[in-house]
Protein backbone atom coordinates (compact mmCIF):
# COMPACT_ATOMS: atom_id res chain seq x y z
CA UNK A 1 0.00 0.00 0.00
CA UNK A 2 1.70 3.59 -1.26
CA UNK A 3 2.34 5.69 1.60
CA UNK A 4 0.28 8.99 1.41
CA UNK A 5 2.27 12.26 1.10
CA UNK A 6 1.02 15.32 1.06
CA UNK A 7 2.00 19.48 1.99
CA UNK A 8 -1.36 20.77 3.51
CA UNK A 9 -1.52 20.16 6.90
CA UNK A 10 -4.47 21.04 7.83
CA UNK A 11 -6.53 19.52 11.15
CA UNK A 12 -9.63 20.19 12.75
CA UNK A 13 -11.87 18.85 15.33
CA UNK A 14 -11.74 14.86 15.85
CA UNK A 15 -13.57 12.67 13.52
CA UNK A 16 -15.88 9.42 14.70
CA UNK A 17 -13.71 6.54 13.02
CA UNK A 18 -10.52 4.58 14.76
CA UNK A 19 -8.63 7.08 12.34
CA UNK A 20 -5.62 5.05 11.11
CA UNK A 21 -3.01 7.14 9.30
CA UNK A 22 -2.85 4.29 7.26
CA UNK A 23 -4.49 1.18 6.56
CA UNK A 24 -3.29 -1.02 9.81
CA UNK A 25 -2.68 -3.91 7.87
CA UNK A 26 0.89 -3.70 7.78
CA UNK A 27 1.92 -2.35 4.05
CA UNK A 28 3.98 0.23 2.89
CA UNK A 29 6.20 -2.53 1.34
CA UNK A 30 6.18 -4.62 4.22
CA UNK A 31 9.70 -2.81 5.32
CA UNK A 32 9.67 -3.67 9.10
CA UNK A 33 13.35 -2.50 9.32
CA UNK A 34 11.84 1.29 9.83
CA UNK A 35 10.61 1.88 13.11
CA UNK A 36 6.81 1.59 13.80
CA UNK A 37 4.88 4.62 15.25
CA UNK A 38 1.78 4.84 17.49
CA UNK A 39 0.19 7.55 18.13
CA UNK A 40 -2.74 7.86 20.97
CA UNK A 41 -4.92 10.84 21.35
CA UNK A 42 -6.11 12.58 24.55
CA UNK A 43 -9.42 12.96 26.59
CA UNK A 44 -12.27 13.12 24.07
CA UNK A 45 -10.15 13.15 21.20
CA UNK A 46 -9.96 10.76 18.07
CA UNK A 47 -7.02 9.71 16.17
CA UNK A 48 -7.49 12.73 13.94
CA UNK A 49 -6.10 15.29 16.26
CA UNK A 50 -2.84 14.14 15.33
CA UNK A 51 -2.95 14.78 11.49
CA UNK A 52 -1.12 17.96 10.97
CA UNK A 53 1.99 15.76 12.85
CA UNK A 54 1.35 12.67 10.72
CA UNK A 55 1.90 14.93 7.89
CA UNK A 56 4.70 16.56 8.63
CA UNK A 57 6.25 12.85 9.71
CA UNK A 58 5.77 11.64 6.68
CA UNK A 59 7.51 14.37 4.57
CA UNK A 60 10.81 13.20 6.26
CA UNK A 61 10.66 9.67 6.88
CA UNK A 62 9.49 6.24 5.79
CA UNK A 63 8.38 4.95 9.32
CA UNK A 64 5.23 3.82 9.06
CA UNK A 65 2.68 5.73 11.36
CA UNK A 66 -0.68 4.70 12.64
CA UNK A 67 -2.95 6.80 14.89
CA UNK A 68 -5.44 4.92 17.09
CA UNK A 69 -8.57 5.90 19.02
CA UNK A 70 -8.77 5.48 22.68
CA UNK A 71 -10.93 2.95 24.07
CA UNK A 72 -14.60 4.79 24.26
CA UNK A 73 -13.56 7.58 22.06
CA UNK A 74 -13.80 8.02 18.37
CA UNK A 75 -14.73 5.08 16.54
CA UNK A 76 -13.30 2.73 19.04
CA UNK A 77 -15.59 0.37 20.79
CA UNK A 78 -17.29 1.71 23.81
CA UNK A 79 -18.86 -0.75 25.72
CA UNK A 80 -20.99 -0.30 28.38
CA UNK A 81 -20.01 -2.97 30.86
CA UNK A 82 -16.38 -1.78 31.13
CA UNK A 83 -14.81 0.88 33.64
CA UNK A 84 -12.53 2.28 31.44
CA UNK A 85 -9.20 2.20 34.11
CA UNK A 86 -5.73 1.90 32.79
CA UNK A 87 -6.19 -1.91 32.04
CA UNK A 88 -9.42 -1.56 30.37
CA UNK A 89 -7.77 1.01 27.89
CA UNK A 90 -4.23 -0.72 27.87
CA UNK A 91 -6.13 -3.87 27.52
CA UNK A 92 -8.01 -2.10 24.02
CA UNK A 93 -4.71 -0.66 22.43
CA UNK A 94 -2.49 -3.63 22.76
CA UNK A 95 -5.52 -5.33 21.10
CA UNK A 96 -5.56 -3.45 17.97
CA UNK A 97 -1.53 -3.44 18.18
CA UNK A 98 -1.98 -7.46 18.43
CA UNK A 99 -5.10 -7.30 15.34
CA UNK A 100 -2.81 -5.06 13.02
CA UNK A 101 0.39 -7.37 12.94
CA UNK A 102 2.09 -3.84 14.29
CA UNK A 103 4.20 -5.79 17.18
CA UNK A 104 7.03 -7.61 15.53
CA UNK A 105 10.25 -8.87 17.67
CA UNK A 106 13.37 -6.67 16.69
CA UNK A 107 11.02 -3.93 15.15
CA UNK A 108 11.21 -0.48 17.60
CA UNK A 109 8.02 0.38 18.18
CA UNK A 110 7.89 3.99 19.29
CA UNK A 111 4.60 5.15 21.05
CA UNK A 112 3.86 9.26 20.96
CA UNK A 113 0.59 10.11 23.59
CA UNK A 114 -1.03 13.30 23.60
CA UNK A 115 -2.47 14.28 27.41
CA UNK A 116 -4.16 11.53 28.45
CA UNK A 117 -3.01 9.31 25.55
CA UNK A 118 0.24 10.16 27.04
CA UNK A 119 -0.58 8.70 30.55
CA UNK A 120 -1.80 5.26 28.47
CA UNK A 121 1.00 5.33 26.81
CA UNK A 122 3.62 5.64 29.53
CA UNK A 123 1.68 2.90 31.70
CA UNK A 124 1.89 0.57 28.44
CA UNK A 125 5.65 0.99 28.03
CA UNK A 126 5.97 -0.19 32.26
CA UNK A 127 4.02 -2.92 31.50
CA UNK A 128 5.05 -4.05 28.42
CA UNK A 129 8.34 -2.99 28.18
CA UNK A 130 9.94 -5.62 25.94
CA UNK A 131 7.41 -4.67 22.82
CA UNK A 132 8.84 -0.69 23.30
CA UNK A 133 11.31 1.09 22.47
CA UNK A 134 10.91 4.51 23.53
CA UNK A 135 7.67 7.11 24.51
CA UNK A 136 7.24 10.76 23.37
CA UNK A 137 5.27 11.58 26.13
CA UNK A 138 3.29 15.27 24.95
CA UNK A 139 1.19 17.42 27.50
CA UNK A 140 0.37 14.92 29.66
CA UNK A 141 -1.49 16.18 33.23
CA UNK A 142 1.15 16.72 35.70
CA UNK A 143 -1.33 16.39 38.84
CA UNK A 144 0.21 15.83 41.74
CA UNK A 145 -2.73 13.75 43.20
CA UNK A 146 -6.70 13.10 43.04
CA UNK A 147 -7.71 16.53 45.23
CA UNK A 148 -4.97 18.97 43.09
CA UNK A 149 -6.41 17.62 39.67
CA UNK A 150 -10.36 17.77 40.71
CA UNK A 151 -9.78 21.11 42.07
CA UNK A 152 -7.95 22.40 39.60
CA UNK A 153 -10.15 21.78 36.46
CA UNK A 154 -13.44 22.23 38.25
CA UNK A 155 -11.96 25.52 38.77
CA UNK A 156 -10.30 26.42 35.51
CA UNK A 157 -13.65 27.97 34.89
CA UNK A 158 -17.49 27.79 34.73
CA UNK A 159 -17.73 26.28 31.89
CA UNK A 160 -15.44 23.42 32.97
CA UNK A 161 -16.98 23.16 36.21
CA UNK A 162 -20.64 22.85 34.62
CA UNK A 163 -19.57 20.15 32.28
CA UNK A 164 -17.59 18.18 34.63
CA UNK A 165 -20.00 18.44 37.77
CA UNK A 166 -23.03 19.68 37.43
CA UNK A 167 -26.43 17.86 37.52
CA UNK A 168 -27.34 18.99 33.90
CA UNK A 169 -23.90 17.98 32.46
CA UNK A 170 -25.29 14.77 30.37
CA UNK A 171 -27.68 17.02 28.79
CA UNK A 172 -24.96 19.54 27.61
CA UNK A 173 -22.65 17.36 26.26
CA UNK A 174 -25.35 16.04 24.19
CA UNK A 175 -25.01 18.77 22.64
CA UNK A 176 -21.60 19.17 22.64
CA UNK A 177 -20.86 15.66 20.62
CA UNK A 178 -22.61 17.32 17.89
CA UNK A 179 -21.66 20.73 17.83
CA UNK A 180 -18.74 20.98 19.63
CA UNK A 181 -14.57 19.95 18.43
CA UNK A 182 -15.01 16.46 20.03
CA UNK A 183 -14.78 12.74 19.46
CA UNK A 184 -17.92 10.83 19.10
CA UNK A 185 -18.19 8.73 23.01
CA UNK A 186 -20.38 8.16 25.79
CA UNK A 187 -21.42 9.66 29.27
CA UNK A 188 -19.62 6.48 30.60
CA UNK A 189 -16.76 5.97 28.74
CA UNK A 190 -16.00 10.07 29.51
CA UNK A 191 -16.65 10.01 33.15
CA UNK A 192 -15.14 6.88 34.04
CA UNK A 193 -12.12 7.74 31.78
CA UNK A 194 -11.61 11.03 33.31
CA UNK A 195 -12.67 9.49 36.78
CA UNK A 196 -10.06 6.00 36.56
CA UNK A 197 -7.43 7.48 34.54
CA UNK A 198 -7.01 11.70 34.53
CA UNK A 199 -8.01 12.46 37.81
CA UNK A 200 -6.40 9.60 39.77
CA UNK A 201 -3.01 10.99 38.92
CA UNK A 202 -0.49 8.49 38.82
CA UNK A 203 1.63 9.35 35.66
CA UNK A 204 4.06 11.34 38.02
CA UNK A 205 4.70 8.03 39.60
CA UNK A 206 4.68 6.30 36.38
CA UNK A 207 7.74 8.46 34.96
CA UNK A 208 9.35 6.98 37.58
CA UNK A 209 8.56 3.31 36.24
CA UNK A 210 9.25 4.08 32.75
CA UNK A 211 12.43 1.18 32.04
CA UNK A 212 13.72 2.80 28.46
CA UNK A 213 14.92 6.16 27.70
CA UNK A 214 12.00 8.61 26.89
CA UNK A 215 11.14 12.19 25.92
CA UNK A 216 8.47 14.34 27.77
CA UNK A 217 7.21 17.69 26.17
CA UNK A 218 5.84 20.22 28.14
CA UNK A 219 4.11 24.01 26.81
CA UNK A 220 5.54 26.58 28.25
CA UNK A 221 1.53 28.08 28.24
CA UNK A 222 -0.17 24.66 29.69
CA UNK A 223 -1.92 25.06 32.93
CA UNK A 224 0.63 26.71 35.59
CA UNK A 225 0.47 23.58 37.81
CA UNK A 226 2.00 21.26 35.53
CA UNK A 227 5.42 23.15 35.23
CA UNK A 228 5.06 23.72 39.00
CA UNK A 229 4.31 20.14 39.94
CA UNK A 230 7.51 19.02 37.17
CA UNK A 231 9.84 21.75 39.26
CA UNK A 232 9.39 19.61 42.60
CA UNK A 233 9.99 16.57 41.34
CA UNK A 234 13.07 14.53 40.81
CA UNK A 235 13.57 13.85 37.44
CA UNK A 236 14.56 10.38 35.86
CA UNK A 237 18.06 10.04 34.13
CA UNK A 238 16.06 8.31 30.98
CA UNK A 239 13.58 11.69 30.89
CA UNK A 240 14.61 13.84 28.04
CA UNK A 241 12.54 16.89 29.16
CA UNK A 242 11.70 19.39 25.88
CA UNK A 243 9.56 22.67 26.98
CA UNK A 244 8.09 24.39 23.70
CA UNK A 245 6.19 27.67 23.57
CA UNK A 246 2.57 26.33 23.24
CA UNK A 247 -0.26 25.39 25.27
CA UNK A 248 -1.89 22.05 26.20
CA UNK A 249 -2.56 21.60 22.54
CA UNK A 250 0.76 21.35 20.89
CA UNK A 251 0.14 18.97 18.49
CA UNK A 252 -2.38 20.99 16.78
CA UNK A 253 -0.46 25.11 18.18
CA UNK A 254 2.98 23.75 17.20
CA UNK A 255 3.03 20.61 15.24
CA UNK A 256 6.46 21.34 13.34
CA UNK A 257 7.96 21.02 16.63
CA UNK A 258 6.28 17.76 17.59
CA UNK A 259 7.12 16.15 14.35
CA UNK A 260 11.06 17.31 14.76
CA UNK A 261 11.02 15.57 18.09
CA UNK A 262 9.61 12.20 16.84
CA UNK A 263 11.87 12.31 13.72
CA UNK A 264 14.77 12.82 15.48
CA UNK A 265 13.27 9.53 17.67
CA UNK A 266 12.88 7.22 14.43
CA UNK A 267 16.43 8.34 13.10
CA UNK A 268 17.94 7.17 16.25
CA UNK A 269 16.05 4.15 16.65
CA UNK A 270 17.74 3.23 12.31
CA UNK A 271 21.03 4.71 13.11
Amino acid sequence: MAKTKTKEIVSKSPERRIHIQHDLTVGHGNSLAQPVIIFLPGFLASGRYWKRVTRLIEQQSSAKTYTIDLLGFGSAEKPASAQYTYDDHISYIRGQLQKRNLIHPGVPLLIVGHSMGAMIAARYSVDYPDEVSEVVLVNPPLYKNREQAWSTLKNTSIIYKTILDSKIRNFIWIILRVAGPFANHTNHSREMSLRNVIIPSLFIEDLARIPHNYTLVVGLRDRAIYLENLGTIVQPRKMKLIKIASDHHSPRKAPKEIADIVVDKIQAQTR
